[in-house]
């Protein structure tokens, strides 16, 4: 479904508990919508579905699709720097021994936190 020229599913969240459209505070989960600004505002399940002109299980089963979409994003966010870092520890190891192999190459260094001492405090240069 295509969101509202204005506004957009972003996600689902229950850590906010009060409706930004009719200010209803015992909300068990708020619907995370972009407006056409950027920001974010957080409308109950009804309230979204009456601005977007949704059903409220559209919006329901959009705003978990979008959460999760987020969540996948986050971790291969997370996955990419975490790959990014390695690959430095991995360059600076092998110009530090020589070597191929990672466990060799840390343990030709003293150990894991003696290398890893070694590495934060030369970086990966």
């Amino acid at each position: 479904m295509q969101a509202s020229k204005n506004l957009q599913i972003v996600g689902v969240t229950d850590e906010i508990s009060t409706c930004d459209c009719c200010g209803r505070n015992d909300l068990k989960r708020a619907v995370a919508l972009k407006n056409a600004d950027g920001a974010v505002v957080y409308f109950g399940t009804s309230c979204a579905a009456q601005a977007l002109n949704w059903t409220d299980k559209a919006v329901t089963v959009a705003a978990k699709k979008a959460h999760a979409e987020a969540l996948e994003a986050a971790a291969a966010a997370r996955r990419a720097k975490d790959d990014l870092e390695f690959a430095a520890w991995r360059r600076w190891l092998v110009a530090r021994t020589g070597g191929t192999e990672v466990g060799a190459m840390i343990a030709q260094l003293g150990g894991f936190a003696a290398a890893r001492a070694a590495y934060a405090a030369g970086g990966a240069s």
